[in-house]
């Protein structure tokens, strides 16, 4: 079993909705990646995807376009 996969059965035993966040790494910039990550989990995220910033996210949308962009 994933351990995504295991965080969705823990949710799911609880009644409860999983909360994931998508951050470009090195937004808004390549310090605060850690900490922004860090103060998630102590949080309570449930699931964190962690987006590598590249020169031509087209298929992104704007937000996402834009953070990298910012990242790079």
């Amino acid at each position: 079993m994933s351990r995504l996969n295991g965080t969705f059965e823990r949710v799911r035993a609880r009644h409860e909705k999983a909360m994931g966040l998508f951050l470009t790494d090195g937004f808004p910039t390549p310090d605060a990646t850690i900490p922004i990550l860090k103060a998630l989990d102590r949080g309570g995220v449930d699931f964190i995807e962690l987006g590598m910033p590249f020169s031509d996210p087209l298929a992104e949308g704007r937000p996402i376009q834009e953070a990298s962009a910012q990242a790079l």
